[in-house]
């Protein structure tokens, strides 16, 4: 799942030239027990909408399939 999330965010936030000496490693920290890709600006919401409506979509195809 992280390397999925970064991933996804290196997709849709591409490196300022200024920023690559800032993400030779990975951004992921983890903050209350979550991972969180720290970049410096925030996402789209195209983005976040996305991420969430393919979790809820893999979660629904998980409880179904228990069911079906």
């Amino acid at each position: 799942m992280e390397d999925y999330l970064e991933q996804l965010v290196e997709r849709e936030l591409p490196p300022k030239p200024e920023d690559t000496a800032l993400s030779e490693g990975s951004g992921m920290v983890r903050e209350n027990g979550l991972f969180v890709y720290c970049t410096g600006r925030p996402l789209p919401l195209r983005v976040v909408d996305d991420a969430i409506r393919q979790v809820r979509e893999e979660r629904a195809r998980h409880i179904l399939g228990k069911h079906s």
